[in-house]
């Protein structure tokens, strides 16, 4: 469950990471978000960091590259094995999934692409950005958390015993999680402008999580999954309830990024092939401007 959430409480963050099948590649990849609550939203920075499209850039990657400048909602950019394009119309729901569809729909429409640019950062790599703006975050989070309810009575899991393993432990928890997921447990909501993860479990199923995480994971991939939990401001452990909270003020900024094997250098290609199609590459202040953006005061809005 916790798994699930952490990946899906946050936009499916993950995917921004998928490399697999993708249009071109990226030495590094960031994503970076801050909750506004005076205007209910989420902007959502992402930065790709040294984007190779090949000794002689591919045109699939030009494409995807521009694609996204004019403001696409393909994310990740590049494509992937994984991917949301909330441009394309959805095809018809399968049987069952017809509620599925329609809080995607709606979420889809309160995705937008406030800004997007190229530039050069301070390594001299090509790079990419773009801000992304999640309109009406409150209601998002209440389709998500109906939606990880009626994703978990579904699994099969349930009806098996006790496997004893991150994040369920003991049978107290077992229990209360299921309870949870009956009773449409609020898994995940914003409270004085931080997130809050509301996992039912008992204190020592807790203390058995936290050292879990403490003590990191063997697989590197694993690893870079719980970097999640670095981001968490805050962790309350209370007898029936464990709360983890992430932005707190005045730590509001949302972030996590992950490197790749790129080792491109040389760059002019793909930039001479932008610059021909009469796409701007600017500087890395671009970058900084957003940053400063994003850590700015609660009230503070996007320029138009």
């Amino acid at each position: 469950m916790i798994h699930r959430l952490i990946t899906l409480a946050f936009g499916a963050l993950a995917l921004l990471f998928c490399a697999g099948c993708s249009d071109y590649s990226v030495a590094r990849q960031e994503l970076h978000a801050r909750y506004l609550a005076e205007e209910d939203a989420l902007l959502v920075l992402e930065v790709e960091y040294g984007i190779d499209a090949g000794d002689v850039p591919d045109p699939k990657a030009v494409e995807a590259l521009l694609h996204s400048l004019n403001g696409a909602r393909r994310y990740p950019p590049e494509g992937g094995l994984v991917s949301f394009d909330f441009d394309k119309p959805l095809p018809e729901a399968a049987q069952g999934m017809e509620r599925e569809q329609r809080d995607l729909k709606e979420f889809a429409a309160n995705v937008k692409v406030e800004d997007t640019h190229m530039f050069v950062d301070e390594r001299k790599r090509l790079s990419f950005l773009r801000l992304t703006r999640i309109s009406h975050v409150q209601r998002m989070l209440k389709l998500l958390n109906a939606f990880m309810n009626r994703a978990s009575a579904r699994e099969a899991s349930w009806a098996k015993p006790l496997a004893s393993e991150f994040p369920i432990f003991d049978q107290g928890t077992y229990d209360a999680f299921h309870k949870a997921v009956a009773d449409g447990h609020e898994w995940l909501r914003i409270e004085n402008e931080a997130f809050v993860i509301d996992a039912p479990m008992t204190e020592a199923n807790a203390a058995r999580c936290l050292q879990w995480i403490r003590q990191g994971s063997k697989g590197e991939r694993e690893a870079e999954y719980y970097a999640w939990f670095d981001q968490m401001t805050s962790c309350e452990v209370g007898p029936e309830h464990t709360q983890l909270r992430f932005c707190e003020p005045p730590q509001r900024r949302f972030e996590i990024g992950f490197d790749s094997n790129g080792d491109r250098t040389d760059f002019s290609a793909l930039a001479t092939e932008l610059t021909n199609r009469a796409v701007p590459i600017g500087a890395a202040t671009l970058l900084e401007k957003k940053f400063a953006l994003l850590d700015a005061q609660p009230a503070a809005r996007t320029p138009k």
